[in-house]
């Protein structure tokens, strides 16, 4: 007799994505730069007429989105070339502060996925999970943790009703089990990042 499905689709914080901010995966510089270059030496304006232009135009917030969305891609793709899982990822919203005193951007995803598969995987590895947990969860002078960091805690037969950040701690457990880290997930963006954020950033404001 065939299973039934087990597929659920669950939002979650896109795992191995540490925001924009002095990161790897900020690309404005260097679209900025190229195209001051571009204006000075191609269409003959002072450096100042350039920078004007593009500080007028620039549409940073639309080209944030695009390269949120690559990211997200690029999530899905890396993960299911590292486990076989078949998920999908959806990009929903980029959730970025006011300040980044204490906090960062993050991205929100969807996430389909075969619960059994993915329950099984994090038994299996359930080391991983301990530790993503104790690191993440554990609460220290000036931070209050809401979870619990001891994964006797942690109910995995009832994965579907997890919230973002529980979901996140899953799937990134699985992503520090085999070694993938935030350059793992830019390499993987290859150069769809900068092609995504040209194209935005141009969007009238």
């Amino acid at each position: 007799m065939k299973r039934k499905n087990k597929k659920v689709t669950l939002e979650a914080v896109l795992p191995l994505f540490h925001g924009y901010y002095d990161s790897i995966f900020d690309v404005s510089d260097s679209w900025y730069e190229q195209e001051v270059e571009h204006l000075t030496e191609e269409e003959g304006v002072t450096l100042e007429e350039a920078q004007e232009e593009l500080d007028t135009v620039a549409n940073y917030p639309a080209a944030r989105l695009a390269t949120s969305q690559v990211i997200a891609d690029a999530f899905e793709t890396l993960f299911n070339d590292t486990y076989g899982t078949g998920i999908k990822v959806k990009f929903l919203e980029l959730d970025s502060p006011r300040y980044y005193n204490f906090t960062t951007d993050r991205i929100i995803c969807s996430i389909t996925f075969d619960v059994r598969k993915i329950r099984k995987l994090i038994v299996e590895h359930i080391h991983a999970f301990k530790h993503v947990l104790e690191r993440e969860f554990t609460s220290y002078d000036g931070f209050r943790s809401h979870y619990s960091n001891d994964v006797e805690d942690w109910d995995l037969n009832n994965i579907k009703n997890w919230d973002v950040n529980e979901v996140w701690a899953l799937f990134e457990a699985l992503c520090w089990e085999e070694d993938l880290t935030a350059y793992s997930l830019f390499s993987e963006c290859d150069n769809k990042l900068d092609e995504g954020f040209s194209e935005a950033v141009y969007t009238p404001l």
